[in-house]
C-alpha cells in the first residue's frame, strides 16, 4: 500500500490532525493535499436507540479541495477503483511531531458531485470513506479465516482474524500497535479467577458449527458481519472503532465503575492479553454542553422476552455421503461421474460427523434416506445382458462408529432390523445389508431421475437405546460407515443375480456417460436428519424472559432472537464453551449455568445462562425509563468509547448515533442513559421444542 497524498491541520482546541491517503497502485513520493475548513467529520450509526446496538459502523467524510489537475486524476482514479484500493488513515497528535492511530477505512467510489471541475475554481470534492464493517455483510466468516468445522476458538480470536483479514486496514497498525480493546465482565466458574489479564471474551468461545446455517439444504457460513454481531449480542456488547483501536465493551461496565472494571487489549497479531490497569472511561468534568439541546425518554419496561436458537438449524450431517459416483441431489439432478465407489466391506466410506458428548439420558435419533440415480438413456439400459429383462436393486449397508475418548471404538448398525432395538457393540463385524428400493424392470431406466420414486425408497431410520453400553456409551468422535451396491435381479428368477461391477459400461469408472450413483443428501433437519437428543427431546431453543419486581409499565419487550448461549446440552451447535485455563487449551462442556456479573472480582448475586444474564442487563437500565439526550458536546480529550456523566445532574450516558466534527472539537448527536436497576428482577425459561418432541420444560430461577 503506497502512501500517495497527506494532509495536516490544527483544531480549535489545540488537537494535530493528520490523513494519509494510500493508493495500492501508487509507488512514488506522497505529495500534499488541501483540505476544507471543516477538517473531517467522523459518525457513527446505530441500527436502533438502544444501548445494545451490537456492531457500530463508522464513516469520515471529508472535501479534497482541488488545486491542481493531478487533483483531478486522483479523484477520477477513485471513482472507478476497485474496494480496498484507495484508503485513509487518519493521526492525531498534541504536539504535531509525535502522532498516535486515530482511524482508518477503506475509500468509496461513491463521490460528491462536482459542479465545476477547474481546479482554479477552487472545486471540492466530497470524499466517503466507512471503517469497513458494514460491508462485511457481502464476507463470509471462512472466506479469508480458515476454521474446521468442529474446531473451537476464542471469541477474541474470531473477531480479531475477522477485523484482521476480512476489513482491509490491518495495515495501519504496527506489529506493537494496540489493536482490539476488550471492556467485558461476565465470568462463570469455569474460568480462572478474575483478573487483568484474564479476559472472559477470551476465555470463551464457541465450534465453528455455531456459525453455520441450511440454506435450501445447503450448509453455509454466515457473513461475517452476522458472527461479530453474534458475539456481541451474547455479551450485551458494542463493537466499534475508535481512537486508534477496535472496541468490544460491554455498555452497562460503564454503571459498575464505582469499583472499577479492567480494560484488555491486544496486538493485531496475538491473542495475549496486553497489560493496561483498570480504568474508568466516564468523562466527569471539562466540555461544554453546547444551548439547543432537549432530551426525550425510552419509557420503562416491564419485562423482556429473549430467544436463543441453541439448534441453528444445523445437523450432524452437514455434507452429503455420497456412495457411488458424485450425485446427491434430492431433485435427483445429475453430476460428474467418477471411479468413487464404496461397494463392499473392505472399502467403507468412513465420513467424520464431528464430536459428540455422552451426558446423562442422551442418545441419538436418525432418518436417513439414500436415493440412486442412473445416468443414461433408454438404448443403454435395455441394450445387453444382465440389463435385459433385469430389474435393478439398490442396497446399503450403513453404520455409526465412535472413536471414544477412553480409549474403546463402539459400532451401532442401523441397516439391520434388531429384535431389541438399536444398540452399540464393540464388534466392527459388518452384517445388515438394507434393500433400499427394489427398482423397475425394462424400459423403466427414468425411475431413477430422482422424481416419482421418492416414496418407494426405504429410509434408514431408529434411535439408539441403552443394552450393554448405553445409548451413547462415550464422549468422542462419530463417523458415519458405510457401502452401496447395485444388483440385476432376474425377474423370473429372483435367485439369480448379478451384482454391478467394474466391467459394466454403468460402473462410474467406465468410459462413458452411463453410470449409476447412490448418495445421501445433506439432511433438512425435519423429514430426514441425525439428531443429539437428551430425555428423547430435541428442543431447538430456549425463551427467557426477566421480569421487574413491581408493576411499572404494561411494556414487553421482544429482543433479537440469540445465536450463542449456555448449553443446554453439550450437543448444542451454539453452545458457549469456556476454557478453563489461560493456556487455552482445557475447556468444558458448554453447558455452564454460572454466568455472572463481576465488578471485578466480586459477583452481583444472580447467577444463570448467559441469556439471562443479557436479559437481566437489559431490563435493569429500563426500570424507570432511559433519558436521551439529543445534542451537542464541545470537549477535548473525549471519544466514542467514553461515557459523560455532566449532561444531566449525575445520570451517565454514552454517545449514541453521533457526529464528531474534528475542526470544532464537537460532538453532535444522541447520548443514551445508562445508570442500572436490577433489584427484585425474577426469571423464567422455556424450552422450544420441535414437533418430534415429547414434552416441554419449564424452569423457575
Amino acid at each position: 500500500m503506497g502512501l500517495a497524498r497527506e494532509s495536516l491541520f490544527q483544531n480549535d482546541l489545540g488537537k494535530y490532525f493528520k490523513l494519509n491517503l494510500y493508493d495500492s497502485s501508487f509507488s512514488g513520493t506522497a505529495t500534499p493535499f488541501f483540505l476544507s475548513d471543516r477538517g473531517f467529520d467522523l459518525k457513527y450509526q446505530t441500527k436502533d436507540r438502544t444501548r445494545f446496538t451490537g456492531l457500530i459502523p463508522s464513516s469520515v467524510t471529508f472535501d479534497f479541495v482541488h488545486t491542481a489537475s493531478a487533483d483531478a486524476t486522483l479523484i477520477n482514479n477513485i471513482k472507478t477503483a476497485p474496494y480496498k484500493r484507495f484508503q485513509l488513515e487518519i493521526l492525531i497528535s498534541d504536539d504535531g511531531i509525535s502522532f498516535d492511530e486515530y482511524w482508518c477505512g477503506n475509500v468509496l467510489s461513491d463521490v460528491s458531485a462536482e459542479q465545476n471541475l477547474s481546479f482554479l475554481a477552487g472545486t471540492s470534492t466530497t470524499l466517503t470513506v466507512t471503517d469497513g464493517l458494514a460491508q462485511l455483510v457481502d464476507v463470509k466468516v471462512d472466506d479469508n479465516n480458515t476454521f474446521t468445522i468442529n474446531q473451537l476458538t476464542s471469541f477474541v480470536d474470531y473477531i480479531r482474524l475477522c477485523l484482521l483479514n476480512d476489513v482491509g486496514t490491518s495495515f495501519c497498525w504496527g506489529a506493537s500497535e494496540r489493536f482490539l480493546q476488550t471492556m467485558v465482565n461476565w465470568w462463570t466458574d469455569s474460568m480462572p479467577s478474575a483478573a487483568q489479564s484474564v479476559d472472559p471474551l477470551r476465555q470463551s468461545g464457541a465450534i465453528f458449527r455455531a456459525f453455520k446455517e441450511v440454506v435450501e439444504g445447503e450448509d453455509v457460513s454466515i457473513s461475517s458481519f452476522d458472527m461479530l454481531d453474534r458475539i456481541c449480542q451474547a455479551f450485551g456488547a458494542r463493537l466499534f472503532l475508535s481512537e486508534g483501536q477496535w472496541r468490544f465493551h460491554q455498555v452497562n461496565s460503564f454503571a459498575q465503575m464505582s469499583s472499577g472494571q479492567f480494560r484488555r487489549s491486544y496486538y493485531k497479531g496475538s491473542n495475549t492479553v496486553i497489560a493496561s490497569g483498570t480504568d474508568d472511561n466516564i468523562v466527569t468534568t471539562g466540555g461544554n454542553v453546547l444551548a439547543g439541546g432537549t432530551f426525550d425518554t425510552l419509557p420503562p419496561v416491564q419485562s423482556i422476552k429473549l430467544k436463543y436458537d441453541f439448534a441453528s438449524k444445523l445437523q450432524f450431517v452437514v455434507d452429503p455421503i455420497v456412495l457411488w459416483n458424485t450425485w446427491t441431489d434430492n431433485s435427483g439432478a445429475t453430476g460428474t461421474l467418477s471411479s468413487t465407489v464404496y461397494e463392499d466391506s473392505t472399502s467403507l466410506i468412513s465420513k467424520s460427523l464431528g464430536d459428540i458428548n455422552q451426558e446423562a439420558d442422551s442418545s441419538l435419533s436418525w432418518n436417513l434416506v439414500f436415493r440412486p440415480n442412473y445416468f443414461g438413456t433408454s438404448a443403454q439400459w435395455n441394450s445387453s445382458s444382465p440389463y435385459a429383462a433385469e430389474r435393478l436393486s439398490t442396497k446399503i449397508f450403513a453404520r455409526f462408529k465412535l472413536v471414544g475418548d477412553g480409549g474403546t471404538t463402539y459400532y451401532l448398525n442401523i441397516s439391520s432390523y434388531p429384535n431389541n432395538g438399536y444398540t452399540w457393540t464393540t464388534s466392527s463385524l459388518v452384517v445388515g445389508l438394507r434393500s433400499v428400493f427394489l427398482g423397475m424392470g425394462l424400459g423403466h431406466y427414468s425411475a431413477f431421475s430422482g422424481s416419482g420414486f421418492d416414496n418407494s425408497l426405504v429410509g434408514l431410520n431408529g434411535n439408539s437405546i441403552a443394552g450393554t453400553h448405553a445409548a451413547i456409551p462415550d464422549s468422542g468422535e462419530l463417523f458415519f460407515e458405510g457401502y452401496g451396491k447395485f444388483t440385476f435381479e432376474d425377474m423370473t428368477n429372483p435367485n439369480a443375480t448379478t451384482d454391478v461391477d467394474n466391467t459394466m459400461t454403468v460402473y462410474p469408472n467406465q468410459p462413458s456417460q452411463e453410470g449409476l450413483a447412490l448418495g445421501c443428501p445433506t439432511p433438512d433437519g425435519t423429514e430426514e436428519y441425525v439428531r443429539y437428543l437428551v430425555n428423547n427431546t430435541s428442543a431447538t431453543g430456549t425463551t427467557f424472559t426477566a421480569t421487574q419486581p413491581t408493576s411499572v409499565s404494561t411494556i414487553i419487550l421482544e429482543g433479537e432472537q440469540q445465536g450463542l448461549g449456555s448449553g443446554p446440552n453439550a450437543m448444542s451447535n451454539t453452545r458457549i464453551i469456556c476454557y478453563t485455563n489461560t493456556s487455552l487449551s482445557a475447556f468444558d462442556d458448554g453447558t455452564n449455568t454460572t454466568w455472572e456479573v463481576y465488578e471485578q472480582t466480586t459477583g452481583d448475586g444472580v447467577v444463570g445462562s448467559i441469556t439471562k444474564i443479557l436479559g437481566k442487563e437489559i431490563l435493569s437500565g429500563r426500570k424507570e425509563g432511559a433519558d436521551i439526550y439529543n445534542g451537542s458536546l464541545k470537549i477535548d480529550g473525549f471519544e466514542f468509547y467514553n461515557a459523560y456523566s455532566d449532561i444531566s445532574g449525575s445520570k451517565i450516558f454514552v454517545p449514541q448515533q453521533i457526529k464528531f466534527n474534528a475542526a470544532s472539537s464537537i460532538w453532535d448527536g444522541q447520548w443514551i442513559q445508562t445508570n442500572l436497576d436490577s433489584t427484585g428482577q425474577t426469571y423464567l425459561s422455556d424450552e422450544i421444542v420441535n414437533a418430534n418432541a415429547t414434552f416441554v420444560n419449564t424452569n423457575q430461577y
